[in-house]
């Protein structure tokens, strides 16, 4: 794994928010800053970054059943996952 493992926080401040390791260290991850008046987006995209491991990884589990017979009738979603995987792993 080339990612700092999950599960991340975040804590938001009055024009940023930090995400942050949850191993105890307090490692930060990311800084996603913002002007007041778009507070509720730049939380949003925090939240959604410091969801990257968590979401990785039900992903990956859910790769044994794009094996299975549902995987003609979900071919465009199981495409997208393998995509969003590739995304997030070196190549």
């Amino acid at each position: 794994m080339a990612h700092t493992p999950g599960p991340w926080n975040v804590s938001s401040g009055q024009d940023d928010a930090i995400i942050t390791t949850d191993d105890g260290s307090g490692a930060s991850i990311a800084v996603v800053y913002g002007a007041h008046a778009w507070r509720k987006e730049w939380q949003a995209n925090a939240r959604l970054i410091a969801s990257a491991p968590d979401l990785l990884a039900t992903l990956k589990a859910l790769r044994p059943l794009f094996e299975t017979g549902a995987a003609e009738e979900y071919a465009a979603e199981i495409e997208a996952a393998e995509a969003a995987i590739a995304k997030a792993e070196p190549h």
